[in-house]
C-alpha cells in the first residue's frame, strides 16, 4: 500500500492511496488511524469511499472524510494512516491449511473410486456370488462366506430333490407296503427339505442384494464406515420339525 495523499475540500478531507501488485480476485479490509499533534487518536466516523470490508486492490483509491460532521477543525495538526488486510476466503484457508500431498491423494483416490467402483457393478458381482460386492468396497473381510452359504443351499436343493425323484421311483416299484410306505415319506420328506433350502438361497441372495443397495460406495481400502457392523446369514435345519429355514443377522 502507498503512502496517503491528502487533500483538503471545504470541510472534508480527501484521502488517496493505491494498493499494489494485488490479484482481481482479493479484498481487502480498509480503515484509517488519525491521530492529533499529541498523539491521541481521534475517531473519524463521517467518512466514505473505498473503505471498510471487500475492498479490492488497485489504484486511486479514495475516502472522504467529513471533518465538520466530526467537530474536527482543519486547521488541527493531524496524522492520517490508512491501513489495509487482506480478506482470507474459505476456499484459500482450506488450501492453506490442507498439504498439496494430502490434496493430490485425496483426487487421485476420489477419481479412482469413481472409475473402478459403481453401484452396477457392486450389484452384478453378488448376483453372481453373494458377498463379491460388498468385497470390493471392503477388503480384508471374509464376505466370501455369504455366497458359499447361497451356493450351499442351492446345491443341497438340487441334491435333495433329484434324491427325492430317486427314493420315489424306488416307492412306486416297491412292492412291499411297509417298505413303499417307508420310501414314501423318506421322499416328501426329502422333497420338503429342498424346497426350505431353495427358500434359503433366494433369501440369501435376495438378503445380499439389499445389502448392497445400502452399501455407500468408496475406495476399496476404506473400511471406515462399517468397522463396527457384522452381517451374518446361517442356514439352519430343525431335525425334529424337520424345517430348513435361514438365519440373516445384521448388527448396526
Amino acid at each position: 500500500m502507498t503512502k496517503p495523499r491528502l487533500e483538503v475540500s471545504d470541510e472534508n478531507l480527501i484521502i488517496q492511496y493505491d494498493i499494489l501488485n494485488a490479484k482481481s480476485s482479493d479484498f481487502f479490509m480498509v480503515w484509517i488511524e488519525v491521530t492529533d499533534a499529541a498523539g491521541n487518536k481521534i475517531k473519524a466516523l463521517s467518512v466514505t469511499g473505498d473503505i471498510g470490508k471487500e475492498i479490492t486492490g488497485g489504484k486511486n483509491k479514495r475516502i472522504t472524510w467529513n471533518l465538520g460532521n466530526d467537530s474536527i477543525l482543519i486547521d488541527e495538526d493531524i496524522s492520517v494512516e490508512v491501513k489495509a488486510e487482506k480478506i482470507i476466503m474459505q476456499e484459500e484457508q482450506a488450501e492453506t491449511e490442507i498439504p498439496e500431498e494430502t490434496k493430490t491423494i485425496t483426487m487421485d483416490e476420489g477419481n479412482m473410486d469413481m472409475k473402478e467402483i459403481s453401484k452396477g457393478n457392486m450389484i452384478l458381482s453378488s448376483v453372481v456370488l453373494p458377498g463379491w460386492g460388498q468385497s470390493k468396497t471392503n477388503t480384508g473381510k471374509p464376505y466370501w462366506i455369504i455366497g458359499a452359504a447361497g451356493y450351499s443351499c442351492l446345491a443341497g436343493s438340487i441334491i435333495l430333490n433329484l434324491n427325492s425323484s430317486s427314493v420315489y421311483d424306488d416307492y412306486k416299484s416297491e412292492m412291499d407296503p411297509d417298505i413303499s410306505n417307508d420310501l414314501f415319506e423318506k421322499a416328501n420328506q426329502r422333497k420338503n427339505i429342498s424346497k426350505y433350502l431353495a427358500y434359503s438361497a433366494i433369501g440369501i441372495w435376495a438378503a445380499d442384494i439389499i445389502w448392497v443397495l445400502a452399501t455407500p460406495v468408496k475406495s476399496s481400502g476404506s473400511t471406515g464406515l462399517h468397522k463396527n457392523r457384522e452381517f451374518r446369514i446361517v442356514p439352519c435345519f430343525d431335525a425334529g420339525s424337520n424345517i430348513a429355514f435361514v438365519s440373516v443377522t445384521f448388527t448396526f
